[in-house]
């Protein structure tokens, strides 16, 4: 694997990793990525904000909590690692992230999706709205499986967003694989994840 890690795509017997330049890749090959060059780099630079916030809240764990040794790559092993290892100041850094950061960001894009006609470039579908909803879906599942929240309606004060959320579930093929995809250990069956 490119540097060590998943998720990677593999092309002409050249492995390519990162999954904010593997997603834009494909959205290229699939017409979502805008149709010209300020396009894409309107879309780029939203979906790096978004970036910039689950991953570097990873960092920011690992500067305040010292945890440079584990492997947290998605949102839901930070809250898994917080659950865990943060005790009493769990709730603590928990309520900070859903009433603090989430909302920031969430406005920030709220704002977006309200200009630009319900998705996040020019009322067009594009990968944005696809790596949007993964990372709602990611944050919320792992919010109401750790029992922080009895639901994780994480965009009830952003009407603009959860329309584009409802939206981009709704897609055939996405609504298809979500139905069919295999059962997670650390959301689906509430057993603790495989690493300490």
């Amino acid at each position: 694997m490119p540097f060590g890690k998943v998720p990677a795509i593999e092309i002409d017997g050249v492995k390519y990793g990162h999954s904010v330049a593997i997603i834009n890749f494909l959205g290229k090959k699939l017409g979502l990525a805008g149709d010209n060059d300020l396009e894409a780099l309107k879309l780029n630079t939203i979906a790096l904000f978004l970036y910039d916030l689950f991953y570097g809240m990873k960092s920011e764990f690992e500067n305040l909590f010292f945890f440079n040794n584990f492997f947290a790559s998605d949102l839901d092993n930070i809250i898994y690692w917080m659950r865990r290892n943060l005790g009493e100041n769990k709730d603590k850094e928990l309520t900070k992230l859903v009433n603090e950061k989430l909302p920031y960001v969430f406005s920030k894009l709220e704002e977006i999706v309200s200009e630009n006609g319900g998705h996040f470039l020019n009322g067009k579908f594009s990968w944005v709205d696809i790596y949007f909803f993964y990372n709602v879906e990611i944050v919320g599942r792992a919010l109401i499986w750790d029992k922080f929240t009895k639901n994780a309606d994480l965009l009830a004060k952003f009407p603009n967003l959860k329309k584009l959320y409802a939206k981009v579930g709704a897609n055939p093929g996405i609504k298809k694989w979500i139905e069919a995809r295999p059962l997670d250990p650390f959301f689906d069956l509430g057993k603790e994840m495989p690493f300490p």
